[in-house]
């Protein structure tokens, strides 16, 4: 990691926090949970190219359910 342009004086990443930043993924993955994570990380990202980037269009016409849906993962809970 510090092999990197401009990082040779970065301090590398706690050992304890990788650990169970790895930890969390293999539950998630294992649940199921990696694939809805990823279908709405991938939903969000269109939805930001494709809705005006980000934002609300200035004519009303905006889905905004379906951008409250995604932002607030209701089809996961759903």
């Amino acid at each position: 990691m510090q092999q990197a342009v401009g990082s040779e004086d970065a301090d590398l990443p706690s050992s304890v926090f990788l650990d169970c930043h790895h930890r969390i993924a293999e539950v998630l993955n294992t649940s199921g949970m990696g694939e809805v994570i990823e279908k709405l990380t991938s939903e969000w990202e269109d939805l930001k190219t494709y809705e005006g980037h980000g934002s609300l269009d200035h004519l009303g016409r905006s889905d905004v359910s379906q951008i409250l849906n995604i932002a607030l993962w209701h089809e996961a809970r759903g």
